[in-house]
């Protein structure tokens, strides 16, 4: 079973190139045994587990620098996925949507007390595909700052991606005339 060394994608037996990314075949590489250690991941992560040529693959432990957030992750087809035992390890989410998720949470918590940083936040999230955080900036745009356009345009974007809860606000802002 052999692997490629850009991306750690497992290659089909007899391919020439890797189907992910089109590194050469040549260029694969068999994990190496006790392939193991800690690499820095850009500047936000460390990952801690399985390597091939010094690149995370298999499993291991994802961490957040900045926030200290741990948790057990596995590389497979060339992405990072977290995996969150929270939910009965039935839910798996990249470490973008976790990120999100994470700074939805951060910007949840600042409605009300600093506004301007919820609302920094909270844009950020919702860029990142984040629809709590479309959602939480439609409350912050309706009664907190009280632009009900806004708020609108943000429960919107929220429905569009499925969310039911932003659905019953948008009408309950339609229903009370403010938009």
């Amino acid at each position: 079973m052999a692997f490629c060394i850009k991306c750690g994608t497992q290659l089909q037996d007899g391919a020439n190139f890797c189907a992910k990314c089109g590194t050469p075949a040549q260029a694969a590489a068999e994990p190496l045994p006790n392939g193991k250690g800690k690499v820095k991941i850009g500047d936000k992560f460390i990952w801690e587990g399985d390597l091939l040529d010094g690149n995370p693959c298999g499993k291991g432990k994802i961490t957040n620098i900045q926030s200290g957030y741990e948790s057990e992750a596995e590389y497979r087809g060339g992405k990072l996925y977290l995996l969150d035992d929270k939910k009965a390890n039935t839910v798996e989410k990249t470490a973008l949507e976790k990120e999100a998720d994470d700074l939805s949470e951060k910007g949840m918590m600042l409605i009300g007390t600093d506004n301007d940083e919820a609302e920094r936040v909270l844009i950020k999230a919702a860029e990142m595909g984040s629809i709590y955080a479309m959602q939480a900036l439609g409350e912050l745009y309706g009664p907190f700052l009280k632009n009900w356009a806004k708020a609108a345009e943000w429960y919107q974007k929220a429905i569009d991606l499925g969310d039911e809860a932003s659905k019953r606000s948008l009408n309950e802002l339609r229903k009370s005339g403010l938009i």
